[in-house]
């Protein structure tokens, strides 16, 4: 009874370890503006995020994928407004040394 045990446990174990170096990917294509390749094991929500252009999740696994769009300038221009610039970063690190 001991061995029987002691191998469902085992079982149980190895269960819990997932490889995922077999997982099929598919390509995800947005509006004609950008294409992803993602595990198959990703569905589409739409509760992550409410600007999102693609939303993808797998709960099981606890993977998460947004895609928010937005224009290169805004976005540059996000990192220097907030003081985000390498040299900020640099001078922040340097400083707290």
């Amino acid at each position: 009874m001991k061995k029987i045990i002691s191998l469902l446990f085992l079982v149980a174990l190895s269960s819990c370890d997932q490889n995922h170096s077999n997982e099929k990917f598919e390509k995800k294509t947005v509006e004609n503006k950008y294409s992803l390749s993602v595990p198959e094991s990703l569905g589409v929500t739409t509760e992550l995020n409410d600007q999102a252009s693609l939303q993808l999740q797998n709960q099981f696994d606890e993977f998460y994928v947004i895609v928010i769009d937005e224009l290169k300038s805004d976005f540059l221009n996000a990192i220097e407004n907030n003081l985000l610039t390498q040299h900020q970063i640099s001078m922040d690190i340097t400083m707290r040394l």
